[in-house]
């Protein structure tokens, strides 16, 4: 009777420990497409990143800022003779 509890002890758990092992497989899998994933959408994020740090310096630019006055806003340069130097 001893033996044949035991014999059954030892059989639930081995099948309990391979019931894990698969569970563990599955999630280790899970895990890894997840951080495929998210190591896609940061670079996706980090081109996104690049490119809006370029537009920034181009919009930034003295040439741009300069063709905005005179076009958006209708700014021009003063007249020589209405320009005070202060040195």
């Amino acid at each position: 009777m001893k033996m044949n509890f035991f014999v059954l002890f030892l059989a639930i758990s081995v099948f309990a420990s391979a019931l894990a092992l698969v569970t563990k497989r599955e999630e280790t899998r899970n895990f890894s497409k997840q951080l495929e994933k998210l190591e896609s959408e940061r670079r996706a994020v980090k081109q996104d990143w690049a490119k809006l740090i370029l537009r920034q310096s181009n919009l930034a630019s003295h040439s741009r800022v300069e063709q905005v006055a005179r076009d958006a806003l209708g700014m021009k340069l003063p007249e020589a003779k209405t320009v005070v130097s202060t040195k």
